[in-house]
């Protein structure tokens, strides 16, 4: 792999990967959410500025220490409705969806006995819609805990994967853009100029 890297700050290192063996380039995001609130919307912001006008793949990954919904959470303390809305609004507004994932229920555990032990989905693996249109091979496979506290997560580029069909892929983060019955109905009534065919079916 050759890695440049483009900006970095105390929870992000973003760069530009490019796989030596295959066609596969991509930007890439390395994140590590701090621990309050305030802390990790310096890093939402952050996302927000390397998203704006990116039409490059772009996938984002790390420990981010924050959960999409109450079930991404088992045992410890009541989620807090802030925990929630800042990063979901962060992943809407950048526009990225999970990845295909081998992955267990939860990324984290504290790994204490009994009631204590507490489980969470706080590492994530993210990709655009670019992402999606030209690499839908790329997968996330969440390793075993081990000796860690974290899953580590490691991605998948291996183009052999390619031979699997996958016809259309829509995301529910585009879906829910504003003006996107509007997009749908303008490009439906475009006229496009093709070929004459016929369909042939059978008879029951």
């Amino acid at each position: 792999m050759d890695v440049t890297i483009l900006d970095t700050s105390a929870q992000l290192v973003h760069c530009e990967v490019q796989d030596k063996n295959s066609t596969f380039t991509c930007w890439m995001t390395f994140g590590y959410g701090l621990n309050t609130s305030t802390e990790k919307m310096h890093l939402w912001d952050h996302w927000r500025q390397l998203g704006r006008g990116c039409h490059n793949p772009w996938v984002v990954l790390g420990y981010f220490n924050a959960i999409l919904s109450h079930e991404d959470k088992l045992n410890g303390d009541p989620v807090m409705p802030q925990d929630l809305t800042d990063f979901q609004q962060c992943v809407d507004d950048i526009g990225v969806g999970p990845l295909p994932s081998k992955a267990h229920r939860y990324t984290w555990c504290n790994k204490r006995d009994g009631q204590e032990r507490i489980y969470s989905h706080i590492d994530w693996a993210l990709g655009n819609p670019s992402r999606f249109m030209k690499y839908n091979h790329i997968e996330a496979n969440f390793k075993e805990f081990r000796c860690y506290d974290n899953t580590p997560i490691m991605l998948c580029t291996d183009q052999t994967i390619l031979q699997v069909k996958r016809l259309f892929i829509l995301l529910n983060v585009v879906m829910q853009r504003d003006n996107f019955e509007e997009m749908t109905r303008s490009i439906w009534q475009q006229y496009v100029r093709g070929l004459r065919c016929s369909i042939y079916g059978r008879s029951y």
